[in-house]
Order: C-alpha cells, then sequence, then structure tokens
C-alpha cells in the first residue's frame, strides 16, 4: 500500500491487509487499516469492500451496533468491486450482528438470504459457513436437536470434503449444545475429538481456539475443577483482551466470576453487574442463562431481575421460535 500511487490501489491494498490480519487474529492493527482505506473510500470505489469486513471486525471487537450501521449504509457491490464473496459475507456479518444482539428471527433471516443466494458452488465453499452460525443460533434458544442435526451433517460433509474450518466448528458446536443439555461426557469427547482435528492453521482459526477454549472451562467448572476453569478463565480472558476480542473477553470474564462463587469466594459484584448489562448486547440468547445462573449462586435478585429482562428481550426477537425459547427457559429453570 505505501508504494501505490493510486488512491483506489491504495485502498484496496490497506482493506486486503486489514482482512488478512483479522483472519490472523490481530484486531487492532486490522482497525488501523481499514480506518487508512476508509479515508480514501470515496475516491477508491471500495465502500462495500471496506464496510463489510469492517462490519465483521465490529463484531469481534463486541459492538454489534456499530457492524449494523455499516452494513446498512453500505451499497450493493458493482461489479468493478470484483469481490464474489461480498454479498456472502456481508450476511454473515447481519447475521452475526443480530445474534449477538439477540434478535434471533432478524440473524436466521440473513442467513435465509445468504441460503438462497449463496453464489457460486466454488464460492459458497470458501469462507466463514452459515450452517455452523444457523445451529449456534438454535442451540442458543434451546433448540439443540435442530441444532445437533445441522452440525452432525457439516461434520460429514466436512470430513468428506476435507473442510477444517467447517470440520472445527461443527465438532465445537456439538460439544457446546451437549453441554447445555447436560451431557458432559458427550461434550468432552466432542472437544476433544476438535482439538485433536486441529492440525493446520486456517484463517480465522484463532476464533475457534477461542471457543474451545471457553467450552473447556466451561466443562471444567461443570466438572467441579474449579481451579482449573478459573485459571482457563484468566488466561482466555488475558489473551482476548491483547487481541481485541472483547466478545471473548467478556465471556471469559463471567465464567471467571461463575467459578469464584460457585467455590463461595467474593466477586466484584459491582463491576460483575456491569459486564452483565453488557451481555446482552453482545451474548445475544445466552446473556440470560448466564445471568440467571450467577444470580443464583450469589443470591442477587437484581441480577435474576436483569436475566428475565434479558430473556423477555431475545423472545420478543425470536419470532417463530419464540415458542421454543419459552419451553426452553422453563426446563431450564426448573432443572436448577
Amino acid at each position: 500500500a505505501a508504494l501505490a500511487d493510486n488512491p483506489g490501489t491504495k485502498a484496496r491494498c490497506l482493506v486486503i491487509a486489514g482482512r488478512l490480519m483479522h483472519a490472523d487474529g490481530q484486531l487492532e492493527e486490522s482497525e488501523r487499516r481499514y480506518s487508512d482505506a476508509r479515508k480514501l473510500v470515496d475516491e477508491s470505489g471500495l465502500t462495500t469492500l471496506a464496510a463489510v469486513w469492517l462490519a465483521a471486525l465490529r463484531c469481534d471487537q463486541g459492538r454489534a451496533r456499530d457492524a449494523l450501521e455499516l452494513l446498512r449504509l453500505a451499497p450493493a457491490a458493482t461489479d468493478d468491486v470484483d469481490q464474489p464473496l461480498i454479498p456472502r459475507h456481508r450476511e454473515l456479518a447481519f447475521a452475526r450482528a443480530y445474534m449477538m444482539l439477540g434478535e434471533v428471527a432478524q440473524a436466521l433471516a440473513a442467513l435465509d438470504r445468504l441460503a438462497a443466494d449463496g453464489g457460486p458452488a466454488e464460492v459458497a465453499q470458501v469462507g466463514p459457513d452459515g450452517n455452523n452460525l444457523r445451529a449456534a443460533i438454535l442451540a442458543s434458544v434451546g433448540e439443540l436437536e435442530a441444532a445437533d442435526a445441522i452440525n452432525l451433517t457439516e461434520l460429514e460433509a466436512a470430513r468428506a470434503g476435507q473442510l477444517r474450518p467447517q470440520l472445527e466448528a461443527s465438532l465445537i458446536g456439538l460439544g457446546e449444545s451437549r453441554l447445555v443439555a447436560g451431557g458432559r461426557r458427550s461434550a468432552m469427547r466432542y472437544l476433544g475429538e476438535a482439538v485433536r482435528a486441529r492440525v493446520a492453521p486456517y484463517p480465522f482459526r484463532w476464533q475457534q481456539r477461542g471457543r474451545s477454549r471457553l467450552l473447556q472451562g466451561r466443562l471444567e467448572l461443570a466438572g467441579g475443577q474449579i481451579e482449573r476453569a478459573l485459571a482457563g478463565a484468566r488466561a482466555l480472558m488475558a489473551d482476548s483482551n491483547r487481541s481485541g476480542d472483547a466478545v471473548r473477553a467478556l465471556a471469559a470474564r463471567l465464567l471467571e466470576a461463575e467459578a469464584l462463587a460457585t467455590s463461595g469466594a467474593g466477586i466484584d459484584t459491582k463491576g460483575i453487574g456491569e459486564v452483565l448489562k453488557r451481555a446482552g448486547d453482545m451474548l445475544g440468547a445466552e446473556a440470560w442463562r448466564i445471568t440467571a445462573h450467577l444470580a443464583r449462586l450469589t443470591g442477587n435478585t437484581g441480577w435474576a431481575a436483569l436475566a428475565e429482562r434479558q430473556l423477555e428481550h431475545v423472545i420478543q426477537g425470536s419470532g417463530s421460535h419464540a415458542a421454543a425459547l419459552r419451553a426452553f427457559a422453563l426446563a431450564q429453570k426448573g432443572a436448577s
């Protein structure tokens, strides 16, 4: 980019550099490249390219509302942009941002648009996988069987096609849903298989690595290994803060609080209360369950009320999935 004289060429180089750094987990460096590119956006004609990929970065930074603003302002991609993956990544970013905000119906609608217009086969096989994201959304509202069915289908396809990103994402997704269902040993098996399958790097692998570390900590806590869960949560929080992965950092901090509360140790009630308030805009439909669990562990009635508000918000945004979420919530409350 530094050697380019043409603003359009320079902006394109900066955007691609930003995407590569994002894929490698260097979120702060990625932010700098995108910011520099957008200063040249009027001359370069790369508005859509920069905005869509910056929106994806905003999601990892925990800024879902900013991501939606970028996606709504970005015009449709033009032929001269020459980026066939942009429409696909646009819908994936919409789905991720809405999922983070607990807007389940809108997140799934974005994935429906993606499925209806996925592009050529060679394009559809590259990059993030919408089916794994759909499974994660369904699992978050308690539709575990449907989520498992998707992940098992994706797992079979990934093994047949040697698609490592989908393979790891599917195994971790199965582990996450099994833990929610109370099948800790089954979840451990899936997680173990995901770790063993991790044989070579691929773009955005750091995201699946963060998911697996968080799942590992939750499994350890569920198995009574409080000290290990606590150490893992603190290590993940430190690493996520360094990289700029705000969503994982927040989830790790709440796991730390759950471990401390489970052990009977004191926690920073004011600080954790603020984190729980932010969780609804970052962890989506998962936020109410974590808030409710911490409320039970600590006897904090304010957090119990917050959990109910978070749950109701997700129900209101779940469309045809609202009834399933209500039933799931009642079952979760009955099991606690």
